[in-house]
Parts: structure tokens; sequence; C-alpha cells
């Protein structure tokens, strides 16, 4: 990596196992991508991406969604991904239907590299259910 390129601060978004984040933050810490991972959410307290963001030293939090509604939800999100300088959101297993006001703040800095379509196929056969549909 030159000293020129730039370095996308990234947010993590997460419900499940983490092995995606893990991946990327590899490939971060080797300089394969010009990114950092500035801070993992997730909407499960025993989430993966949880335990694996510690392991790499990577601030996290675990943020309730119960009694809120997606728009409350998402706020709490932006606030979080916004302390920590985010550029990029990437999705590594988020569970959870975004709301119209997430997205618009994160306009073309969204990333979701988990195959589930939420909310008719969900889960990691996401592909597979489409085609027996």
């Amino acid at each position: 990596m030159s000293l020129d390129e730039q370095i996308t601060p990234i947010g993590a978004i997460s419900s499940g196992r983490g092995e995606n984040l893990r991946y990327i933050l590899m490939a971060e810490r080797s300089g394969y991508i010009p990114a950092q991972v500035k801070v993992v959410l997730a909407d499960q307290p025993n989430a993966g991406a949880l335990t694996i963001a510690r392991e790499f030293d990577v601030p996290c939090f675990y943020l309730s969604p119960l009694g809120l509604s997606r728009e409350e939800y998402d706020l709490q999100l932006i606030r979080h991904l916004e302390e920590a300088s985010v550029e990029l959101v990437v999705l590594t297993g988020f569970m959870r239907i975004l709301s119209p006001a997430f997205v618009k703040h994160y306009r073309n800095r969204i990333l979701n590299i988990h195959p589930a379509l939420l909310p008719s196929f969900r889960g990691m056969d996401a592909f597979a259910w489409c085609f027996a549909w």
C-alpha cells in the first residue's frame, strides 16, 4: 500500500458468527485492503462478531433492539458509526432490515456481504431457498 492511498474507515454490523468480519480484519491487518475496521456493532448479545472484534482489539458494542422501532434502533447504529467516523458500512450477516433513514444516511456507502435476502430468504442458504421457491 502506498503512502498516498487513503485508508477507509469501516463499521461492521453483524448478527451472527462473524467469519466474514474475521476475513476483513485479516485482510486489513495484512495490508491487502486499504481499510480499517473502526467499530463492530451487533444486535445479538452472543454474536461471534463481537468475540472476533475483541480478538482483534476493535471496539465493539451489542445494541439491543428490544422495545425500539426499526428507525429508533437504526438511529443508535448511526450514532455509534458516526462516533467512530465510519465512511463505509459493511453488513457481515446482519439479519435485520435497515430503515430508509439509515439507507439514505449511508447512501452508496453500504456493502452487504452476507447472502441473506431479507425478509423472504433468511440465513446461510438464501440462494438455495430462492431457486427452490
